[in-house]
């Protein structure tokens, strides 16, 4: 297991898969103007998994946006509920690093079978849809309250590569 497992106050189920997923892979990210890119890198490999996780903070509306969270993962071998975990622990991280305090909502958009395979099953999180499940795509809210979660394993890439 990993030497830095991530601790994880009020969620039993960060608190098992989190070790797995921080044990094959690496999460970094580079924020800049109150929005955060995510990375996450197959320790094995060096390979990057993905590129496609984007978070902005808009200090006037009081939301998170998730404008993109593609981690890839579930295309991994054994990788059941590491997407989850990895949401889990990128938008508790993103939280610190942006200064949002407790009480300010997630908002996303998506399509409406990635609402309900996904989103809507993210026990740690209460997401609500708004819209039709025949539009092309919907807002998904859910408000974001602290978490006691380590999110120290997710480093800095510009440190990670030098500048």
């Amino acid at each position: 297991m990993n030497d830095e497992p991530a601790f994880c106050e009020g969620s039993a189920f960060i608190s098992l898969h989190a070790p797995f997923l921080l044990d094959r892979f690496r999460l970094s990210y580079r924020y800049e103007f109150s929005s955060a890119d995510y990375f996450i890198v197959d320790i094995a490999t060096s390979r990057i998994i993905s590129k496609d996780i984007l978070f902005f903070f808009d200090r006037l509306k009081h939301h998170v946006v998730v404008s993109r969270f593609y981690p890839e993962l579930s295309k991994q071998d054994e990788a059941k509920y590491l997407s989850a975990t990895c949401f889990y622990l990128m938008i508790h991280h993103f939280r610190r690093v942006a200064g949002v305090s407790s009480g300010f909502d997630i908002q996303l958009n998506a399509k409406p079978s990635i609402f309900s395979d996904f989103y809507d099953k993210l026990k740690d999180f209460d997401f609500t849809m708004q819209g039709s499940q025949t539009d092309d795509y919907v807002r998904c809210s859910s408000v974001l309250n602290r978490s006691g979660v380590d999110t120290s394993m997710i480093r800095d890439r510009g440190i990670l590569l030098g500048g």
